[in-house]
């Protein structure tokens, strides 16, 4: 969010008109949830992979899709009219998707960061099993509370059953 009111701070200040100021708040917005998008689908992981880059063929049909709507609201001419934008120059255009990249870089070593700190539990180690075998320790000492009328009609149907079978079984 600083990063979007720093551009738009940064076109007033430069002199740029009002709707300029926005579009480039605007596409601020747009290359920081493109570069978050990126982060978030690695996130016990590096995004900085062969793989994690080739990700799905759906994420990059997003990111073109998004990338070319958003070049359309902002360089063609009908759609600046009817929203109010204003064409970006290069150089601001190249310094939106610089603070894009220095956003990713900043969180990507926040999440290697915690990574080192807390190391990702995995399913099946040890550490991992200990934690669940505790927490179904837990669950089976806590009593219950309430149980629900269905469940109880079911137990007592089920309870009847079993004695049924059992005097069957006697006679």
């Amino acid at each position: 969010l600083a990063a979007v009111f720093g551009v738009f701070t940064y076109a007033i200040e430069k002199g740029y008109p009002l709707a300029l100021a926005q579009t480039m708040a605007m596409n601020t917005l747009v290359v920081l949830e493109i570069f978050h998008l990126f982060f978030i689908r690695n996130i016990h992981g590096t995004s900085l992979t062969w793989a994690a880059a080739k990700g799905t063929r759906v994420v990059w049909t997003v990111v073109l899709v998004i990338t070319a709507a958003q070049f359309a609201v902002t360089y063609l001419s009908p759609l600046r009219v009817v929203l109010g934008t204003a064409p970006v120059p290069l150089f601001e255009g190249l310094l939106i998707v610089c603070i894009g990249a220095v956003f990713f870089a900043l969180i990507e070593i926040e999440k290697a960061g915690k990574s080192i700190k807390a190391p990702r539990k995995e399913i099946g180690t040890p550490a991992a099993t200990h934690i669940a075998r505790r927490k179904r320790r837990k669950r089976a000492s806590t009593p219950a509370t309430k149980k629900s009328p269905l469940r109880a009609f079911t137990s007592n149907a089920s309870r009847r059953v079993s004695r049924s079978a059992d005097w069957s079984l006697r006679t």
